[in-house]
């Protein structure tokens, strides 16, 4: 089943995607939390205290009516016409004169009155502004005296039968403390009323004031009845301030009651919270037009990273299809001062490098090929011999010619050995073998005058070396080892482990060589060729083919001193197997 392949763009992109959007929810969530809440919050208190001009109206005026009547409720002529009734005096004429010139006085200066009053215990009333029905004024008040003797309060606001609206205040005297009369002051509803409205227009409010009773006295609009309100929240009248939110007449509201000061009235506004929190959405449009400022930036940003990366990315992908599919041309052009510059180079060093190795490997198979080749022909020729060599044996043996037989089956086992298997490599005891049955052969032919032994360390016998590479050097030893030597020849093989590396030396006692000689045999520049063209150079590339450079034949010799041809290979071991060993150190006399 063909596995779907996704571009490492495509990931990068998903995730830078991610990550920037991720990260700008994160920014937005974090404002909104602890920012835009706070701001919202600060934003409707910073409202609610400055729109408050309804509230503070009222306040103003209650504080001037407040004041006005402590001012005349401590008046002299007041105080003195309030005591002469209670001693049941007549009124001093010229003091009442002074109360109605005072009284008319501040009816003039105070434009939201209507009327003052001072009503005595002696059922009198004295007017800025004479009142047609006093005895109906006067019944009307007569509660408020029981309420102040009882000490209910120290003032009173009443919807009177006359004036919509008054504002009564107990008249003490002291030594001892009783009520002597009241001061009573009809407020203009009218003018109150327009203060109230202009104030709730300006800061554009539904706006309320009741009584401890629910009693609406004023509201605004004028055509929205707040009565249900009232119904449906009867906290706003349960508590002196008070700010909720709530759903008023289908819009998200915030209720907010204060209780007026020195007043037990109400004042209840409904603050839409839409206008109180414009500025905030208006933040927060703000913050939505760069979050998507900043998206857009962060997803150009990453395209442009994204082919930044990718680029050089895909032009390395491609050129690897391509070596893939064999061109080993392939070279890739990323100009970039960074690690894709220097990754680029690499490749380009590294595709030259394996095309030079595998050019050289090529090479190395054609000439590993062209030895086998060679080898091959050498067999070819002594596989005919051998078929006429076992005739000539069993002849030989059949007329009792003893040597002949016995040359015979050397030169046959040796025959053999070369004819077993076409694989380079063998072990070193089977290639020893074969140079004991060659230099028996040699014995025949040279009548015997030459000594041959071998020294080998058992643990080498088991170990992997190339064919062929000791007979050609023995072959050597033979043919020019006995040119001009009058003393007794010898040749040894020997072999030893050092260091994870098999040696083995093939020496003789010959006419030696030259250093000059020596030299130009050791850097392959001696072109002659003994054994059917298999000669020292073919022994050393074969070697370093098989095995690497590491690994050599390497001469050293003295002249009419003798000669030593050492093999250097790596120590690989093989498997024994079972049969006896070749005899260690074995001499061939015969």
């Amino acid at each position: 089943m063909t596995k779907t392949i996704v571009p490492v763009s495509l990931k990068l992109f998903l995730g830078f995607f991610v990550l920037i959007t991720s990260f700008l929810i994160l920014i937005a969530a974090f404002v909104n939390t602890t920012y835009a809440e706070v701001l919202r919050e600060n934003e409707v208190k910073y409202n609610l205290l400055v729109n408050n001009k309804t509230k503070s109206q009222f306040d103003f005026t209650i504080s001037l009516i407040q004041n006005t009547t402590s001012s005349l409720s401590n008046n002299a002529y007041i105080q003195k016409l309030l005591t002469d009734i209670e001693n049941n005096e007549l009124p001093d004429t010229q003091n009442i004169a002074e109360i109605n010139s005072l009284l008319s006085g501040v009816l003039e200066i105070q434009s939201y009155m209507e009327n003052v009053h001072v009503v005595t215990l002696g059922s009198e009333v004295y007017s800025a502004v004479p009142t047609p029905n006093q005895p109906q004024l006067i019944k009307s008040y007569q509660e408020y005296f029981q309420k102040a003797m009882d000490g209910e309060s120290i003032e009173f606001w009443s919807g009177g039968n006359i004036y919509p609206l008054s504002y009564i205040k107990p008249i003490f005297q002291t030594n001892p403390r009783r009520v002597v009369g009241l001061l009573v002051l009809d407020i203009n509803y009218e003018f109150v009323r327009e203060m109230f409205m202009a104030s709730a227009i300006d800061a554009n409010e539904r706006v309320m004031i009741v009584n401890p009773e629910g009693q609406i006295i004023f509201n605004f609009p004028y055509t929205i009845s707040y009565t249900p309100l009232i119904e449906q929240y009867p906290e706003i009248l349960q508590h002196d301030k008070l700010q909720m939110e709530a759903n008023v007449y289908g819009q998200e509201s915030i209720i907010v009651t204060e209780t007026l000061n020195m007043s037990n009235w109400k004042i209840v506004r409904l603050i839409s919270i839409d206008d109180f929190t414009k500025d905030t959405k208006r933040l927060g449009l703000i913050l939505r037009n760069l979050l998507i400022i900043s998206f857009i930036a962060g997803l150009l940003y990453s395209l442009w990273l994204l082919n930044f990366i990718t680029k050089p990315i895909r032009k390395l992908a491609e050129a690897c299809k391509r070596v893939e599919q064999g061109d080993l041309s392939t070279r890739v052009d990323i100009q970039s001062r960074d690690e894709f510059g220097s990754l680029g180079k690499s490749f380009n060093m590294m595709i030259s490098q394996i095309r030079q190795s595998l050019e050289k490997e090529i090479c190395d198979e054609k000439r590993k090929t062209q030895m086998q080749f060679q080898i091959l022909q050498a067999q070819v020729n002594p596989h005919f011999l051998y078929n006429i060599l076992d005739s000539i044996r069993w002849m030989a043996a059949m007329q009792n010619a003893g040597n002949i037989a016995e040359m015979s089956t050397a030169l046959i086992s040796l025959l053999k050995y070369n004819l077993a298997s076409l694989d380079a490599k063998t072990t070193l005891q089977d290639e020893v073998e074969s140079v004991r049955h060659y230099i028996r052969i040699q014995k025949f032919r040279y009548s015997d005058n030459f000594d041959y032994s071998d020294r080998l360390d058992p643990d080498t016998l088991r170990c992997q070396v190339l064919r062929f590479i000791l007979q050609p050097l023995v072959e050597n030893c033979i043919i020019h080892g006995f040119e001009d030597v009058e003393r007794s020849y010898q040749m040894r093989i020997s072999s030893f482990i050092d260091d994870d590396t098999l040696h083995i030396k093939v020496i003789d006692n010959g006419s030696g060589m030259t250093p000059e000689r020596i030299q130009a045999v050791n850097e392959g520049l001696n072109k002659d060729k003994r054994y059917n063209h298999i000669g020292v150079q073919n022994i050393r590339e074969r070697i370093k083919l098989h095995f690497g450079d590491t690994y050599d034949l390497v001469y050293s010799s003295e002249p009419d001193v003798g000669t030593i041809a050492e093999i250097v290979l790596p120590y690989i071991p093989e498997v024994p197997q079972d049969g006896p060993d070749t005899v260690i150190g074995e001499d061939i006399t015969k």
